[in-house]
């Protein structure tokens, strides 16, 4: 036995076969006692032994039902999983996997039965993707929106297709924007949604726009490429006709040149042109030689300035050499004073730890002064007090001078114990004493090591003064070394320049003396 149901791939059969033991759930205790005991005869009848179990249960002693024939199936608590259950849990771990992981799926497809190359059995091609799911995974994929875009991207990359839609001088929302270049594009709405932050297209329309964006981009590319290509074709005629006028005025000037060499006029030009400076000869002779002996006085006299600069560089360079040999002994005086400085700064410092020994050392002893002070003033009290019980007891003396015995010891005791107190007041002075000697010299020392301390500062002070005086020196001979070192350069410049005058005028001269050769030459020739 069995039954059919119709799937989206086909027809599936299933059997029936064992189908209650494979799909048997375990009851609940309490659910089967509360349908056992049910109010309706054909409920109750159904659950009558589950009923029978849990009332003869505690009655004393039989599991059995009064037919005898089943027993209550129950499970524990803890077991307690149904076949509904068991699914909801496998398919909740299938989506946890799918979710941690990115699948990927690949279909195999089987050409033919005949495992032959180049053959396609198209009814059973059709078949397994309609067995697999694929075609009505793509039925359910074209009913929903499965391509989306972003409204930013999406603007950013279609805007091409109607650039005059949105306005450039204001600012306009994304989503505004998306929805007016979708009805600039005159799509039916039925193949596109907005949502908050994208587009959703149906399947297919995103690949339209994409053909539809390489059209126009194909267009401005090709205009782009003929703009270019007249700009560089306009470019090159203009240099040809550039090229043609320049062949026409060089031809010209050829033409000009050829005709002018074949006039008279300057063939007896050319010929008459070099025998009129034959006249001009003497007086440029005579030029030449008063050029030449002015030149000569001119060598003569840079000679005598250049021996004289020599040796003024020369003293320059010994003063240099002293002066930094000057230098040198300076920088190590410094070097010495430094040191100097430096050993002062460390017996100054050790110095000021002593008066601050000194200084914590008076502390202390002014809170021993002061204790001892105190101390002072408590037994200075205690003498007050001591006075006037005495003055008390003589003054009870005196009124009962005619009592017992008792009375007079105790008055002795009275004396006895003042004079304790007068030789405790006693040491407390000699004490007092003591202290206030100690503070005296600890006063004198403290006075001696800030007069120390004093001289010290005058001799730190006289140095430093020494020192500024000294680097005064150094800065004023440093200055002076640079000064001397500008003056050395300066001069070496104009030595070199007057070197390169009388360089030059000793070539002007060789080259006047055969100037005068060749004209001598040419006069005796003329002769």
């Amino acid at each position: 036995m069995g039954f059919t149901i119709k799937h989206y791939a086909s027809q599936v059969e299933y059997s029936t076969e064992g189908w209650l033991e494979k799909n048997k759930d375990p009851l609940n205790e309490n659910v089967t006692r509360l349908l056992g005991n049910s109010s309706e005869p054909f409920i109750a009848q159904l659950y009558s032994d589950y009923a029978d179990g849990q009332s003869g249960t505690p009655g004393g002693g039989n599991d059995v039902s009064s037919s005898g024939t089943r027993v209550p199936t129950t499970l524990k608590r803890g077991a307690f999983r149904t076949v509904g259950q068991r699914h909801k849990d496998q398919l909740n771990l299938l989506m946890a996997q799918l979710n941690s992981t990115q699948p990927h799926f690949v279909r195999c497809i089987l050409p033919n039965s005949e495992k032959r190359a180049g053959k396609i059995d198209t009814p059973l091609v059709l078949d397994q993707l309609r067995c697999n799911g694929v075609l009505e995974g793509i039925r359910i994929t074209r009913q929903g929106f499965p391509n989306r875009i972003p409204f930013l991207e999406f603007r950013q990359r279609y805007e091409i297709l109607a650039p005059n839609t949105i306005p450039r001088q204001v600012f306009v929302d994304s989503k505004q924007a998306a929805s007016k270049l979708l009805e600039a594009f005159k799509m039916d709405k039925a193949k596109y949604r907005l949502g908050h932050t994208k587009v959703f297209f149906r399947a297919g329309v995103l690949g339209e726009l994409e053909e539809i964006r390489d059209v126009e981009l194909s267009k401005i590319i090709v205009q782009f490429q003929a703009m270019a290509r007249g700009a560089l074709s306009r470019s090159r005629f203009r240099r040809r006709i550039e090229q043609a006028k320049a062949i026409r005025v060089i031809q010209r000037n050829a033409r000009v040149y050829n005709q002018l060499c074949e006039w008279p006029w300057w063939k007896l030009y050319r010929t008459v042109k070099p025998l009129l400076h034959v006249t001009r000869v003497d007086e440029e002779m005579r030029k030449k030689e008063s050029r030449i002996g002015e030149l000569e006085q001119l060598a003569r006299t840079e000679a005598d300035e250049r021996k004289r600069l020599e040796s003024e560089h020369h003293e320059l360079n010994r003063e240099k050499d002293n002066i930094a040999s000057l230098l040198d002994a300076e920088r190590r005086a410094a070097l010495d004073q430094e040191e100097i400085l430096k050993r002062t700064q460390e017996r100054e410092e050790a110095l000021e730890d002593c008066l601050r020994k000194h200084a914590q050392r008076l502390e202390e002893l002014e809170e021993q002064c002061a204790e001892l002070a105190h101390d002072k003033a408590g037994a200075e009290h205690e003498l007050a007090k001591l006075s006037q019980q005495m003055e008390s007891e003589a003054v009870s003396m005196r009124d009962l001078a005619s009592q017992h015995h008792e009375r007079d010891q105790a008055l002795a005791d009275a004396e006895i114990k003042t004079a304790e107190y007068c030789r405790a007041l006693e040491d407390l002075e000699q004490d007092y004493a003591k202290t206030v000697e100690r503070i005296g010299s600890t006063e004198a020392a403290l006075a001696a090591s800030r007069e120390s301390e004093a001289r010290l500062d005058a001799e730190l002070a006289h140095m430093r003064e020494a020192l500024e005086q000294r680097d005064a020196e150094l800065d004023s001979r440093a200055q002076a070394e640079v000064e001397l070192e500008t003056l050395s350069n300066q001069t070496a410049s104009e030595l070199a320049q007057m070197q390169a005058r009388a360089d030059e005028a000793i070539r002007a001269r060789d080259a006047a003396v055969i100037e005068g050769d060749k004209a001598r030459a040419q006069l005796a020739e003329a002769r």
